[in-house]
């Protein structure tokens, strides 16, 4: 059996700086120090099998909204279980407010 290869589009997000980012690279760099036990993180693994907790997680959405304006409901994390999932919903939340010309913060 034949597996075949799926290439994806980089997940691009502009920050408040005008900085680009890859943001399945950006969200691995932060969460690869400070999840227990820094280890490769694999963007499809679930981050609660790494040791996500509460902690991380409002770390994480404080950086988010600091860094790109992309302010994130509590939970989304959960909801989005994996880097590439959150990843993707960061694209399409700042899509959004771009198409209704609503500020990202």
């Amino acid at each position: 059996m034949t597996r075949r290869t799926v290439h994806r589009q980089p997940l691009v997000l502009t920050a408040l700086d005008g900085t680009d980012y890859e943001l399945q690279g950006w969200l691995i760099d932060r969460l690869g120090g400070q999840l227990p036990g820094t280890r490769r993180i694999d963007p499809t693994v679930q981050l609660v099998e790494y040791g996500l907790d509460s902690v991380v997680a409002l770390g994480l959405y404080g950086e988010i909204e600091e860094v790109f304006g992309v302010f994130l409901e509590p939970g989304v994390v959960y909801d989005c279980a994996t880097v590439e999932e959150l990843a993707r919903h960061l694209v399409d939340r700042a899509g959004e407010w771009q198409r209704h010309g609503q500020a990202r913060s």
